[in-house]
Order: C-alpha cells, then sequence, then structure tokens
C-alpha cells in the first residue's frame, strides 16, 4: 500500500507494512496521549491533532509527558510568516512572487487566517506550522483566549497596514517573553500523508495503528454525533465544514461494533467513531520521527525595539526569522531579479518615531546568537527579500534587551547604533484613524467624498493604458480623496494611480514614488504627478509632476529638478 510523505517540504513514498489479514483485533494507544484538550473558539484543531501526535512521538522516546503550547504554533505560524505571492481578483494565491508594498502587511494576523479572500496572508495551515516552527512548551507560552480579542472587525481596513497589526501582534499580554526565550523546542522531523482514499479505507488507518502509530484524520463534519460513537446517518457533503481528530486506537472485536478511539480536541473524554463514520474522511496522516529538542535564541530576537540609526530614531519591529520558511521558496524554485536562487532574508520594519503614519522601511539581514546585522536603504523602502543594499548596520548584545554598534556607509564611513527592547502595551479600541497623505504624514479627518462613477471610469482606464507598459497590480481600493482635498488617488499592488486637479489619472511607482513620498507626496514642493513614468533616454526613466521633475538612473538612483521659478 503506498503513501505519500512529506519530509521537509518534498514529497516522497513509502510503503505500509502489515497486511490487514495479520492485523490484531484491538490496538489502544492512549497510554501515549496526554489528557484532551479543548480548543476553545480557536480553528485551531490541526495544530492540536499534530501536537497530541508529538506528544505521545517524545513520550515513547523517553521524554515523559510533555504538556506542548498548540497556541504557540497557531499565533506565531502567520506573525513570523511572509505574504509572497499576489492574489488574483477572486483572492486566490497565484504562483507570482510580490513584495507587499508599504504600508500594506506581509506578516498575517493569526484570528484572521480563516479569510484567505482578504488576499493578505499566505496559507500556513495543515501540519506545516509545526513542521516549520518548534514549539515550547504550555509552560512557555500558555494557552490563553483573550489573545485573539481585537477592536477592530476583520473587514476593517486597518488590518491592511503594518503598524497596525504589529501593534497587536507585540503586544506583551499577547507574546510572553516566555514563549520566544524557552530553553527547548519541540519540532515534527517527516509527516506522511496515505493517499486520498485511504482516508476513508479502515484497514489502511489501522495498519497504521498496529505499528504503534496515532493517525491525524481530516474530514467532513456531518453524519450522527449525538451517542458514544459517531455513525454515518447521510451522504457526504464537500461543502460541509471540515474537522481534524487524533485516531489513537481502533477496536473490532465486537463485529457488530467496530470503531475507533479519537482523541478530540473539544476537550471530551472518550470520543468514538464507527468504521461506518470514516465515509467522511479527506486526509490521514501520521508522523514518522520527530526532532530532538534544541534552543532556537533567534527567536529572541522578534520584538519591537526602539533605535538610533545615526539621526534616525524610531521603532523597528522585527517579525520574520531569516531562512525559517526558507523551504517555502525552495519548493516553489523562486528567483531573484538576478536569475539567482531567492534567499529568504527579511527581518521587519522600521518605523520612524514622532509620526504615527511617518516613513518606513522594510529591513533585510541576518539573526546571530549574539546580535543582528541589518541593511537598510532609505531611498527604497520596499525591499526585495533577500536584498542587501543600503547602509549596513551590526548591533550586538551589550545587555539584557540592549544592542550597540556601528553603522557602514557606502562612502567608507561610520556612525554609531542603538537598539533597546521595549514592552508593547495593551492597545485599546480607538477613535476613527486619521486620514493620511500619500506620503503617509498625519493630516485631517476622513474626507466624506465619494468617487463618482466616471471618476471609476476613468481610474480604470488609466490601469489598462499603465499596464501595457509595467504590471501595477490590481487596485487595493476604490479611488480616495487625498488629505488635501483637491486630488484623488487609488493604491494598487505595485504602485499607484493619481487623478491631479484638471488632469486624467497617472501613474507612479518604483523609486520614482519612493523619492516623492519621501519629499511629501502631493503636499511636496513637487504637488502632483501629471504623467506616467516616461523614458527619458540614455537608460533614464522620468515623472512630470506640476513644479518639477523626477529623474531615475540605473546607477545613480533617483534626483528631483525642480522647474524654474
Amino acid at each position: 500500500m503506498k503513501s505519500a510523505c512529506f519530509a521537509g517540504g518534498v514529497l516522497l513514498w513509502s510503503i505500509s507494512l502489515l497486511p490487514a489479514q495479520n492485523l490484531p483485533p484491538r490496538v489502544d494507544l492512549r497510554q501515549w496521549q496526554t489528557p484532551v484538550r479543548n480548543q476553545g473558539s480557536q480553528g485551531s484543531c490541526f495544530i492540536h491533532a499534530n501536537v497530541a501526535a508529538m506528544e505521545a512521538a517524545y513520550k515513547r522516546q523517553g521524554y515523559g509527558d510533555l504538556n506542548l503550547a498548540e497556541e504557540f504554533s497557531y499565533y506565531m505560524g502567520p506573525l513570523l510568516w511572509l505574504k509572497t505571492k499576489a492574489y488574483n481578483e477572486t483572492g486566490h494565491r497565484t504562483a507570482q512572487l510580490r513584495v507587499p508594498p508599504l504600508p500594506e502587511r506581509e506578516c498575517g494576523l493569526p484570528f484572521f487566517d480563516f479569510a484567505p479572500e482578504s488576499g493578505h496572508l499566505d496559507s500556513n495551515k495543515g501540519s506545516f506550522p509545526v513542521l516549520n516552527l518548534p514549539i515550547p512548551t504550555e509552560q512557555d507560552f500558555p494557552q490563553d483566549a483573550s489573545r485573539y480579542e481585537v477592536p477592530f472587525r476583520k473587514e476593517d481596513p486597518q488590518w491592511n497596514r503594518q503598524r497596525v497589526v504589529n501593534n497587536h501582534l507585540l503586544e506583551s499580554r499577547r507574546l510572553p517573553r516566555s514563549g520566544l526565550t524557552a530553553p527547548l523546542y519541540y519540532q515534527i522531523e517527516k509527516i506522511t500523508f496515505l493517499p486520498r482514499e485511504d482516508a476513508v479505507n479502515p484497514a489502511a488507518i489501522e495498519a497504521v495503528l498496529a505499528r504503534g502509530i496515532e493517525v491525524a484524520w481530516d474530514f467532513k463534519m456531518q453524519g450522527d454525533i449525538s451517542g458514544p460513537v459517531w455513525h454515518f446517518s447521510e451522504p457526504k457533503n464537500d461543502q460541509g465544514s471540515a474537522h481534524r481528530m487524533l485516531i489513537v486506537g481502533y477496536d473490532r472485536t465486537d463485529p457488530s461494533n467496530p470503531h475507533f478511539l479519537v482523541k478530540n480536541s473539544w476537550g471530551i473524554e472518550d470520543t468514538r467513531i464507527g468504521y461506518d463514520y470514516l465515509v467522511y474522511g479527506e486526509w490521514a496522516s501520521y508522523i514518522e520521527s520527530v526532532r530532538p529538542p534544541r534552543p532556537m535564541p533567534e527567536l529572541r530576537w522578534i520584538g519591537r525595539w526602539e533605535v538610533e540609526f545615526g539621526q534616525m530614531p524610531g521603532q523597528l519591529d522585527l517579525t520574520h526569522v531569516p531562512s525559517l520558511f526558507q523551504q517555502f521558496f525552495d519548493t516553489d524554485g523562486e528567483k531573484s531579479d538576478r536569475g539567482e536562487p531567492l534567499f529568504d532574508r527579511r527581518l521587519g520594519t522600521l518605523f520612524v518615531r514622532g509620526e504615527e503614519d511617518g516613513p518606513a522601511f522594510r529591513v533585510n539581514g541576518t539573526m546571530k546568537p549574539d546580535g543582528l546585522e541589518l541593511y537598510l536603504n532609505l531611498s527604497k523602502p520596499d525591499l526585495a527579500f533577500d536584498e542587501r543594499s543600503g547602509e549596513r548596520i551590526e548591533l550586538r548584545e551589550t545587555g539584557t534587551g540592549l544592542l550597540e554598534g556601528v553603522i557602514h556607509y557606502a562612502d567608507g564611513s561610520t556612525s554609531p547604533a542603538r537598539a533597546r527592547l521595549v514592552e508593547v502595551g495593551s492597545v485599546a479600541p480607538a477613535a476613527p484613524a486619521p486620514t493620511t497623505t500619500t506620503s503617509g504624514k498625519m493630516d485631517a479627518p476622513p474626507s466624506t467624498m465619494t468617487a463618482d462613477a466616471s471618476l471609476v471610469s476613468r481610474f480604470d482606464l488609466a490601469r489598462a493604458r499603465v499596464t501595457k507598459e509595467t504590471d501595477i497590480g490590481n487596485a487595493l481600493s476604490a479611488p480616495q480623496a487625498c488629505a488635501d482635498g483637491k486630488g484623488w488617488f487609488q493604491p494598487h499592488e505595485n504602485g499607484d494611480l493619481f487623478h491631479w486637479p484638471g488632469g486624467e489619472p497617472v501613474a507612479i511607482y518604483g523609486d520614482i514614488r519612493a523619492l516623492w513620498r519621501d519629499e511629501g507626496a502631493e503636499r511636496s514642493r513637487l504637488g502632483y504627478p501629471v504623467t506616467d513614468e516616461l523614458d527619458g533616454g540614455l537608460g533614464r526613466r522620468l515623472s512630470k509632476f506640476e513644479h518639477g521633475v523626477i529623474w531615475w538612473h540605473p546607477e545613480r538612483g533617483s534626483w528631483i529638478e525642480m522647474a524654474a521659478p
């Protein structure tokens, strides 16, 4: 009997060992199980089933009764994840690699990971969080339902802003430091998936259980679940809700009532399912092996740091461990813009202090046992995932929660750099947030202006025109009034469309857009853009504005030429 196996993201094949006629009539693996737990309102049955199987595997290896933190995987998986793919108009993940532009978020919210239509979070469900992200014990990261309480509805557009997301993800009450500094972390090494048809085959599941290994079983929640043994009562409906439980034994000593013993994360002891109930099965898998417990010193850098980088004070939010999910880049065969294999070097985002919605910059680098190496490019806020450009900043630990080091500039000069770990306090529900100009600066209360059908149509025509030259991606919202009340703009995945007073919508993107934003966008000395990006000859590109021009060249970068007074 064949079985599909995922080992480090690689699909392998193995052969089940015991033929059905040699299987004992009863197998009970409950002696290896820890107490039944209750997942509560979180949709984390997939984590609970695999963690229960992990605990049993470690117990068989002599580690005793472990109480591993399911919620660490459920919460930290999305926090540390990266949104690396574009989404299509139906909200489904595509194969197109994409760096989310600022201020859009690139890491997710665990309490919204059931909403792929939002287009903001790559799927990291199933067993994969525990395969890629080791977890500590429950003592280090206690289960806490209040961790998922938030002041905004999931549809609120504020969740699309990285800083808003970080304010909640990094809150101390949600993310205790003990979970990031645990002495040991535990992880699955290899999971085997049975062929899909074996999820409804009692003999196939018996064969795994008879080897002394529990089976994680995915199924559609249907049938009669009212009695001590769940039974088939209606045809399978593929639209039904999904659930996962851990099968820990079987008993067919009574031919009239063959059933499986199941560990269910609803906090209910002694759940059983009849063999006839197996018809609702979707997938079945089991853990082949677990890794030896190990420390993860790199996790202790996750959090919010108050920094002084030369003359730039700010908040550095570290939300990602480089290389933690490298295998997803490898499996997809992702290439950099140089055609080389793509390496994950993302660390997080630097927010310049002083203004809640001030300038922000993606930061790349490496995490080391004694400190950090960062790359910060002030002329390119949206670094590619593997890019190392701009200033190189070395930081070394000088005390608990204190880092000091040096900024290395391109001209060979240096200046001091410091960072201090800070506690992120509770974020209370707030009044409607003020809007921002496109430069990200705080401004007036939200405008009540709404784009009429004619203006929306003009933006649609502009997008179609621009797409012939460059792909600015899908629109992220309807056209919005600019904060000065004069023009309109519409953010897109890879750029923006602006409608300047008296003109037509034009596109601005890339390094030219970044420099214009740094200047103050439509309220800067340049004013609104009045042309799409144009070919300036000799490898140059340019965009014209009301009061000047921004040029770009691959060797020189971007620069401004103001119009003559």
